[in-house]
């Protein structure tokens, strides 16, 4: 685990994150966090649209201004990416939360989501977010368990739109958690 870090994604992150996407449509899941794919695959607009999210300039009106950031090593080898709103609509306080990261298909249970949660909780800290929401769909076990080791607490179970159970946990971030 030792020379991870969060980045913001630039050209030298191409190849990584193609071949991420192509691992990610292998599984037949949808992208997680959303924000890692938003315009079709076309990375040069996906460097675009991060950069406008992350200055909240020229968003959707149902959007956040937002970070996206990717998991990588230190020879920039991508293995998850998460995304934290640094507010949060009707919507994101309900469902969606301020974090919402994934870990690349072929390295899941190896550790990289609590390690992410706890890289992105440090920049929550640095945009004074002191309580963070976490979500995840009931059935997510893994992810609750990422949650409950980063701190947080369950506050409720709600039925998202789509019908699915969602977990809504509270974050005290005033507090270095791991």
């Amino acid at each position: 685990m030792n020379g991870l870090h969060l980045v913001v994604p630039i050209e030298k992150h191409r190849e990584e994150w193609l071949a991420y996407l192509r691992e990610w449509s292998l599984t037949g899941e949808g992208m997680t966090p959303w924000a890692l794919d938003p315009c079709g695959g076309d990375f040069d607009r996906f460097l675009q649209v991060t950069a406008q999210f992350a200055a909240g300039v020229d968003i959707p009106p149902d959007k956040v201004p937002a970070g996206l950031f990717l998991l990588v090593d230190d020879e920039e080898r991508l293995f998850g990416a998460v995304s934290i709103r640094y507010r949060l609509n009707d919507y994101l306080l309900q469902y969606g939360g301020h974090v919402g990261y994934g870990v690349r298909p072929s390295e899941r249970r190896k550790g990289y989501a609590g390690k992410m949660l706890s890289l992105a909780l440090a920049i929550c800290r640095e945009h004074k977010i002191d309580r963070v929401l976490v979500t995840c769909d009931t059935v997510n076990t893994a992810s609750a368990r990422t949650i409950r080791a980063n701190g947080g607490i369950l506050e409720n179970e709600v039925i998202h739109p789509d019908g699915s159970p969602v977990q809504r946990y509270w974050i005290d971030n005033r507090k270095k958690t791991t």
